[in-house]
C-alpha cells in the first residue's frame, strides 16, 4: 500500500520543478476565477465564441471602411501635392516648404 502512495512522488517533484512558473499562474489564476464566482458557474464558452464572432465581423467592416478612408486620404496627400507643385510654378515668389527643416546657427 504505501508503495503504491508514494509511486511517483519523484516524477511529480522533477514535473513540479521543471514548470514552476506555470503551475505558480495556473493556481493564481484559478483563484482569481473562484473569487469571481466562476466555479459556481460553468465556463460561458459559446458566449464568449459568439462575441469573439460578433467582434471579429465589426472589425472587419471597420477595417473595410478604413481601407477606404485610407485610400481616400492617399488620394488628397498627392492632389494637394500637385496643387502645391502649380502654384510653385506660377508664383516662385510663394515659400517653398521642405519636410527638412534648415537649422541656423548663430555666432
Amino acid at each position: 500500500m504505501k508503495k503504491e502512495k508514494y509511486r511517483f512522488t519523484r516524477a511529480k517533484e522533477k514535473y513540479k520543478a521543471e514548470h514552476e512558473g506555470e503551475l505558480h499562474r495556473f493556481y493564481m489564476v484559478k483563484r482569481k476565477l473562484k473569487e469571481s464566482g466562476f466555479e459556481k458557474d460553468p465556463f460561458p464558452l459559446d458566449a464568449w465564441q459568439k462575441e469573439f464572432s460578433d467582434l471579429s465581423a465589426q472589425r472587419e467592416a471597420e477595417y473595410q471602411e478604413y481601407k477606404l478612408l485610407q485610400k481616400d486620404l492617399t488620394m488628397q496627400y498627392q492632389i494637394k501635392g500637385d496643387v502645391d507643385q502649380a502654384m510653385r510654378e506660377n508664383h516662385p515668389e510663394m515659400p517653398h516648404h521642405n519636410k527638412a527643416k534648415k537649422t541656423e546657427t548663430v555666432l
